[in-house]
């Protein structure tokens, strides 16, 4: 038979043990959410992917997040507009890009959309292009 002190050891490592499991488990979804979510940030979770030309870079005045003021800085910049694969036509602007563009017109891009609120696209950098969602 055990003693006291045996059984509230054996109790304890139970606790530790089951308290690790969690951690990890919760690591791992963290770890998901790092790398599968950085498309969903940006496009959210129903979002469509697609792929266009851009037709477009008008000037805009582009908001910068400035970490010393609750008020943002503005700087000239480009909005590019999207024409769509299959999109019969439409042409959507896409997030703003400040300073000088490095995208060009006639340029193919891979875009993301919200399909019930399809006014604005998101240009997908090559590292969120890995999904498979695509």
């Amino acid at each position: 038979m055990k003693s006291g002190n045996e059984s509230l050891a054996q109790s304890r490592r139970h606790v530790i043990r089951n308290i690790l499991w969690a951690l990890a488990g919760v690591g791992a979804v963290v770890l998901f959410l790092c790398l599968h979510g950085m498309r969903t940030i940006k496009c959210g979770l129903g979002a469509t992917y697609a792929e266009g030309t851009i037709v477009a870079l008008p000037f805009a005045v582009v908001p910068e997040t400035n970490p010393h003021s609750t008020q943002p800085d503005y700087r000239p910049g480009r909005t590019p507009i999207i024409r769509l694969d299959g999109g019969n036509g439409k042409e959507i602007p896409a997030d703003p890009q400040q300073g000088p563009s490095s995208r060009g017109i006639g340029e193919r891009v891979e875009v993301c959309y919200d399909p019930q609120h399809p006014e604005q696209v998101h240009i997908l950098n090559a590292a969120l292009r890995s999904s498979p969602n695509y």
